[in-house]
């Protein structure tokens, strides 16, 4: 008798146009493609997704309006940060009835869609799946004020394999008593990762009068006004220190990131962009391959400086780039409120030409291969 094949949906933040989360969703299928070829692997997209079947070798995408329509046979939540809720993320009756007002104007059939959520709730968002996993997740931050937390720490119970990628998730697990979970790493860490397939030329450090090319990789951020406070102070560092260095502005989402793309634009300040309808996941690494170094407001922004062994600066607008700097030592942070000399004293980071940082990630790579192992055992388990 011939077995049906298995099913499974990816879910994460694909299809965004963010290098970030297109290069997880590219190593997740690369696992997929050589522990499970003969599965029927599929990815959530979204509205732009349609690149995707460019950066996919084998696997489909179904865009999220699709989803409800999808009976599958696992379902993973893959990588990134999926559950959290700053303090932006607010629930009180004001900001509700405000939202209300707004969509009631402006858009309302999402308005329709989000009270037919309240009533009866997402069901996984309408997806059937017998089997439900989270790997190399990363939980939080969360504002316990609100109401939306326990939904969360819900769905986070149920779900029947868990990895997260860092001590910080792990603690969330054990708080809400999910103690099954497993400590992994960021799923771009693996050796299915860029690592693989790209030379690395690591760090090399300039004489005395040579600049350095720095890759300053920022983000929009619209969930706190706290983390948003970086905008002025790294552009009027970056104009400061131009004559030591070389400042090259990076965006990994041009979809996303609209207002640094206006700020960049208004000030003549060139960057460099991802394009996934021209461009591959190898192609982009191979191009941040060729900075000295990095300053970033995004996290991958910093997996990718600790897999080329770059010294990087993580911004901290959030806190899991503090996280990574923990699992990383060998990086900087700077810290808010975001004074501009405390940057400028940072960057002295790019002068080291003790930096190398390929121990850490050795041990986090480990933790990602572990992590990928195990749910490679859970995934033949539901095969059989």
């Amino acid at each position: 008798m011939v077995k049906n094949k298995l099913k499974v949906l990816v879910k994460g933040a694909y299809g965004h146009a963010n290098f970030g989360d297109d290069a997880l969703m590219w190593t997740i299928e690369r696992f997929f493609n050589d522990q499970f070829p003969e599965l029927d692997v599929w990815f959530s997209a979204g509205n732009e997704g349609d690149y995707c079947a460019k950066l996919l070798s084998r696997a489909g995408f179904i865009n999220y309006s699709k989803l409800k329509e999808m009976e599958v046979d696992v379902m993973v939540y893959g990588g990134g940060t999926q559950f959290f809720l700053f303090n932006g993320n607010r629930s009180g009756i004001r900001y509700h009835a405000q939202n209300f007002t707004r969509l009631l104007r402006s858009n309302p059939g999402v308005l329709v869609k989000k009270i037919h959520r309240k009533l009866f709730g997402t069901q996984l968002e309408g997806i059937k799946a017998a089997h439900v996993a989270g790997l190399g997740l990363g939980l939080g931050p969360f504002n316990d004020d609100n109401t939306r937390v326990k939904d969360i720490k819900h769905l986070v119970n149920s779900l029947e394999y868990l990895y997260v990628r860092d001590e910080v998730s792990l603690e969330y697990c054990h708080q809400w008593c999910m103690h099954k979970a497993g400590l992994g790493a960021d799923i771009c860490f693996s050796s299915y990762g860029t690592a693989g397939v790209l030379p690395l030329n690591g760090f090399h450090p300039k004489g005395p009068g040579d600049k350095r090319k720095i890759g300053v990789i920022v983000r929009d951020w619209d969930h706190e006004q706290e983390g948003r406070a970086y905008y002025e102070p790294l552009l009027r560092a970056m104009e400061e220190m131009n004559g030591n260095d070389e400042f090259v502005f990076i965006i990994f989402s041009p979809v996303k990131d609209k207002m640094w793309r206006r700020l960049l634009s208004e000030r003549n300040k060139p960057y460099i962009s991802w394009d996934p309808a021209t461009q591959s996941i190898p192609a982009f690494m191979a191009q941040l391959n060729t900075f000295d170094g990095f300053i970033t407001a995004r996290y991958h922004g910093a997996v990718f400086a600790a897999l080329l062994n770059k010294p990087a600066i993580c911004i901290e607008i959030e806190p899991k780039l503090e996280i990574l700097t923990e699992q990383v030592p060998e990086m900087r942070l700077w810290r808010k409120p975001f004074r501009k000399e405390e940057l400028k004293e940072q960057m002295d980071i790019f002068y080291n030409r003790e930096f190398d940082c390929a121990a850490s990630v050795q041990r986090l790579r480990d933790r990602a291969n572990n992590m990928l192992t195990a749910f490679a055992r859970y995934m033949h388990k539901i095969e059989k």
